[in-house]
């Protein structure tokens, strides 16, 4: 009995220390705090604009290639912008991202 406590207390150890470099390291897995989802909407608002669509795009492109919390939260708001029929510079920007995403579950949205 007295081998199997060490090895589980041993293991315990492993697991806290584990847990608490994750938690220092600032990887964890929490969504996009506040701000951020709050700078991710402002974009998706300044992408739906056709005078600031080029330059939301980009900082969209560059933000989900940093924060992966951010991609998803893109892959699942593109769909809706790419549904609407008129085939301006939103729609192509829209487009665009979904590819350089490699946003799959957009495709459905493009037939």
């Amino acid at each position: 009995m007295d081998k199997f406590r060490l090895s589980f207390e041993e293991t315990m150890k492993k697991i806290i220390i584990f847990f608490l470099i994750l938690f220092f390291s600032g990887v964890s897995g929490t969504p996009l705090g506040a701000q951020d989802i709050q700078n991710v909407k402002n974009l998706f608002l300044e992408l739906g604009d056709p005078k600031t669509t080029n330059a939301a795009a980009e900082r969209i492109l560059s933000l989900s290639a940093k924060d992966p919390a951010a991609r998803n939260y893109a892959v699942d708001k593109l769909p809706e912008m790419i549904e609407k029929t008129t085939f301006d510079q939103v729609w192509r920007n829209a487009v665009r991202l979904a590819g350089k995403l490699k946003a799959a579950s957009t495709a459905p949205s493009l037939m």
